[in-house]
């Protein structure tokens, strides 16, 4: 189960920074940490509660800190970080079919 978690975090935690601002990722986060607590204080043991917990935070906040606070300074500046892609971009890769 945490292998699952794991990966379906680390897979959110990509889009996220991609996608997002820092400050939607990081309400993303606390919202995400606050739900797996409360479904895990409903289903499951509470020592697996910590486990739990403890995987979503290791792939959401601490494994991406650098990437997170760089994407911050970047926005604050107006540059793009390397793993950003511009919207202009991003909207240019699609073909509109009537």
């Amino acid at each position: 189960m945490l292998t699952e978690i794991s990966g379906y975090y680390s897979r959110l935690a990509s889009e996220w920074l991609l996608h997002d601002s820092s400050a939607e990722y990081v309400q993303k986060v606390f919202w995400c940490l606050n739900r797996e607590k409360q479904r895990a204080r409903q289903y499951l043991h509470p020592d697996t509660e910590v486990k739990i917990v403890q995987v979503v935070r290791y792939h959401l906040l601490d494994q991406i800190a650098n990437k997170l606070m760089e994407k911050r300074q970047a926005e604050n500046s107006g540059m793009v970080t390397d793993y950003q892609v511009p919207i202009n971009l991003q909207m240019s890769n699609f073909i509109i079919v009537a």
